[in-house]
């Protein structure tokens, strides 16, 4: 039994499906290009060219118009890095995060620590000293009174 299969159905329907999707790309471009130009007075190859600067972004592009200072691009640096790139950026993140919370937990138990030994300390000193003021007056003799008689 000999099946042929003709392909060549499937490649024109293919290179259909890509033409339109290139034409449907240049009328946004061109929607794109018309809007822009009615909101400001570029002519098409400034726009054109402010479109590409702003990587198709008509709204930087027209806030760059009025208000004369451009648009800073957001950087993500998501955008060049893979999924397992970005789960384990994430991870990292996270765990910095978790040790920067127990350093500065750990910090100030530290620092409480420091404080009442510090406390203690300066208790025991005080006792210290009332023990030996106590103490110096008990070795002292009675004062004895003299009488006048007269």
């Amino acid at each position: 039994m000999n099946d042929t299969v003709d392909v060549s159905q499937n490649v024109v329907e293919a290179v259909g499906v890509a033409e339109e999707r290139q034409m449907a790309t240049k009328r946004i471009w061109d929607e794109c290009v018309a809007m822009v130009m009615r909101q400001t007075d570029y002519d098409e190859e400034t726009t054109s060219a402010m479109l590409k600067k702003y990587k198709g972004n008509y709204d930087a592009v027209i806030r760059d118009y009025l208000t004369g200072t451009p648009l800073l691009p957001e950087k993500s640096d998501d955008e060049d890095k893979t999924v397992n790139q970005r789960v384990f950026s994430q991870i990292r993140s996270y765990m910095d995060g978790a040790a920067a919370d127990y350093s500065r937990k750990k910090e100030a138990m530290e620092h409480r620590e420091q404080l009442r030994q510090h406390q203690l300390r300066q208790h025991q000193l005080r006792q210290q000293q009332l023990r030996q003021q106590e103490l110096q007056q008990s070795r002292q003799p009675p004062a004895i009174e003299e009488c006048d008689d007269d």
